[in-house]
């Protein structure tokens, strides 16, 4: 942008929404300087530059060529963000007439033997507007018709136009003895500005010689913060002549400003022109100074003699970079962040400035303590914008301690430090975290309704309400077995459980954050219930029935009882046992799986059924058992010959039995029989006379034989128990 130096305040210098053409974006600009400027302001919300007051060009820039206001505008907000570099052009206006430094008349003597094209400096005028409506030329006039003078003009060190009285003609002083002269400089303004100041030249007797220098123009180079006293260069000046005549003294010509002559000291005897004060190359006067020196001799009448020295300082590493932070979040920081801005989002504006030239004043920027999160971005010579260069995360690290680290490149290289802090905040970017996908709980059955089976804990790492966790149950079932603890997280289960039903309680536990919108975690919630003996075994059956035959060889299997037991774990671990029934030790079963084994040989002929009784028992606490009756049915096989028993033809057969013991033996089976009968009758008698007193066997005998077929009341009751025992005796 231009404007006008000396215009009102609030002059329109340019708006910014305009020109970066964001005046109707959908996401509305505001404008901010990163470093307030004294001269210009800024409409925030417009992005209008006017000027706060009238701007004076050459105050603010002296000398200068170019006269620029430079300033850095960030266009926020940050997820649109730019670094916006204005710079303002101030014109300059012919508002500066030129000013000689003497304001009274100037006096300069001359030697009537002074030579022909002999250079004369004169102090010329100063003009503080820019090149262009600075001084342009000077002018001479003589106020007498003979004018011995004409003017040269160059431009010196600084850029300012130096003037010289150029001798053209010879002296003479016996003709004209002074010359009354107007030396008038002219600007190049329109309409032009000048000044003017008059000048007496004094023609002086002859003095045969003058003092010469033995170069017109000296160039010494020294280094800066060279200690004072120190020599820069020894002038001469030669004057043949003798005496008064020929000492020589030397001083400042009358162009060296004051500024100059407190930092050198020219010696008038020596002509040693040495430091008086120390020099700076970084100085507002510049690495180079132009000095018009003098030599003239004491005698009457005497012609001085100029020459120029031209002492260049050199440049020292003597200036550490200097670093210059504007944040946008703060004037001084810390810089605060949201911990989601997106990648390249710009935190500061970094100026790095060395006075210091050539290789001393290059300048490598480097960030410390970044953890490769934030970077330089170059947007010109020294100048950098801070901006993230990754993903920020507050929960893994909410604060950064950032370092500006600014080394020269000079020997030795000097480094400047500046540090500033970078804070994070929270976003809800994290869902509370459970740690696993499942939690796991145990309960034993039969517990009390409303029992507290242990307690959940979410983690958030989100700060204040982003982080505060409740809790809930998410169950399908309409009856709620489970309850959580919004706060605590306790885990209740409501009823009492029966571990035979259900063996798994299994639902989904909801932790949610305070935030709005809030984020959630979910956990597969499983409690599992565990059992008690509280059921005792059963069998399938409670009868079994086996059959075996007899020939069977020993620890064959017989059959196998099968048993149940609705607990689980040590508490349904099942051990058999025949409790009752195998006293001839015949049968065996295995502890673990009921099968019931044969342990000795089996005889159908001596026992066909045996009636075992099965008893199964828990390993619970206490035990319980149950029991079940097993009938094993022995089968017969053909496992026996006839025999012949009688006659017995084999005399020395043991096995067969004499007619004597068969006969004895045949008699005791029918006298058995015979008692057995005879205490069946008497029974039977004895219950008869209870009804019939006179009732006997006989009588009934007698009664049965001589009856006309009539009975007696009695007789018809009780005539189906009559009973006639006959015996033949054969």
């Amino acid at each position: 942008y231009l404007v006008l130096e000396e215009e009102l305040a609030g002059t329109h210098v340019g708006n910014l929404a305009q020109d970066l053409m964001v005046e109707r974006a959908s996401v509305p600009r505001t404008f901010q300087f990163l470093t307030e400027s004294p001269y210009v302001a800024i409409n925030n919300k417009t992005g209008e530059l006017t000027t706060k007051r009238a701007i004076d060009r050459e105050q603010l820039c002296p000398r200068a060529r170019v006269c620029e206001l430079k300033l850095e505008v960030a266009v926020l907000p940050s997820q649109v963000f730019q670094l916006v570099q204005v710079k303002i052009s101030v014109q300059d206006k012919n508002d500066n007439t030129p000013r000689f430094r003497s304001t009274g008349e100037l006096s300069l003597d001359l030697s009537e033997a002074t030579a022909v094209d002999t250079r004369v400096p004169l102090d010329g005028a100063v003009d503080l507007d820019s090149d262009k409506f600075s001084i342009q030329s000077y002018t001479l006039q003589s106020s007498s018709d003979h004018m011995p003078f004409t003017l040269n003009t160059f431009t010196g060190v600084d850029g300012t136009l130096n003037v010289e009285l150029v001798v053209n003609q010879p002296l003479d002083r016996e003709r004209h003895s002074f010359y009354h002269l107007v030396l008038t400089a002219i600007d190049g303004g329109n309409p032009k500005l000048y000044d003017s100041q008059v000048l007496f030249v004094n023609i002086l007797d002859t003095n045969d010689n003058s003092p010469l220098f033995d170069k017109a123009t000296y160039s010494v180079d020294i280094m800066e913060n060279t200690p004072v006293g120190s020599l820069v260069i020894d002038l001469n000046a030669t004057d043949p002549d003798e005496g008064t005549n020929g000492e020589i003294v030397y001083s400042f010509g009358s162009t060296v400003p004051d500024s100059m002559k407190k930092l050198f000291v020219l010696d008038s005897v020596t002509g040693k022109l040495t430091v008086a004060a120390p020099l700076d190359h970084e100085a507002s006067g510049g690495p180079v100074y132009q000095l018009t020196v003098q030599a003239q001799d004491k005698g009457v009448n005497s012609a001085p003699t100029f020459a120029t020295v031209i002492v260049n300082v050199g440049d020292k590493n003597d200036n550490a970079p200097k670093i210059r932070l504007n944040f946008v979040t703060t004037k001084n920081g810390p810089v605060v962040l949201s911990e989601d801005v997106p990648v390249a989002t710009f935190l500061a504006y970094l100026t790095v400035v060395d006075k210091d030239g050539g290789l001393n004043g290059k300048v490598n920027v480097t960030l410390l303590g970044t953890d490769g999160l934030f970077g330089l971005q170059l947007v010109a010579d020294n100048q950098y914008l801070i901006v993230t260069r990754a993903p920020l995360d507050r929960e893994t690290k909410p604060t950064f301690n950032v370092t500006v680290a600014a080394r020269d490149a000079g020997t030795p290289p000097r480094t400047t430090y500046k540090s500033f802090k970078v804070v994070l905040t929270d976003v809800n970017d994290n869902p509370p975290d459970f740690g696993s996908g499942e939690l796991l709980f145990d309960l034993t059955e039969n517990n009390a309704p409303g029992v507290s089976v242990g307690r959940v804990t979410a983690t958030d790492p989100d700060e204040g309400d982003n982080g505060v966790v409740r809790y809930s149950i998410r169950d399908d079932r309409p009856t709620k077995r489970v309850y959580v603890d919004p706060v605590l997280g306790t885990i209740v289960v409501n009823n009492a459980m029966d571990r035979e039903e259900t063996s798994l309680i299994e639902v989904t536990v909801v932790a949610t954050d305070s935030a709005t919108p809030p984020l959630e975690g979910t956990a597969k919630l499983k409690i599992k219930i565990l059992d008690e003996n509280d059921n005792a075994p059963s069998f399938y059956n409670n009868r079994y029935a086996f059959h075996i035959a007899e020939s069977v060889e020993v620890k064959t299997q017989v059959g196998q009882v099968i048993a149940a037991d609705r607990d689980t774990g040590r508490n349904a671990k099942l051990a058999f046992a025949i409790s009752s029934g195998d006293m001839f030790g015949k049968f065996s079963i295995d502890p673990q799986n009921g099968e019931l084994y044969t342990t000795g040989k089996l005889d159908y002929e001596q026992k066909k059924k045996y009636e075992l009784v099965v008893s199964v028992r828990d390993n619970g606490d206490p035990q319980k058992d149950a029991k079940c009756i097993v009938n094993i049915f022995v089968q017969d096989v053909n496992d026996n010959a006839p025999k012949i028993t009688f006659p017995n033809t084999n005399k020395n057969d043991d096995d067969r039995f004499s007619i004597p013991i068969i006969i004895v033996i045949a008699l005791s089976a029918v006298l058995v029989l015979l008692v057995s009968i005879v205490v069946i009758v008497i029974i039977k008698c004895r219950r008869l006379n209870k009804e019939d007193r006179t009732y006997n066997c006989r009588q009934a005998e007698t009664t049965r034989s001589n009856s006309t077929g009539s009975l007696s009341r009695g007789q018809k009751r009780n005539n189906q128990r009559d009973l006639v025992v006959t015996i033949n005796e054969t």
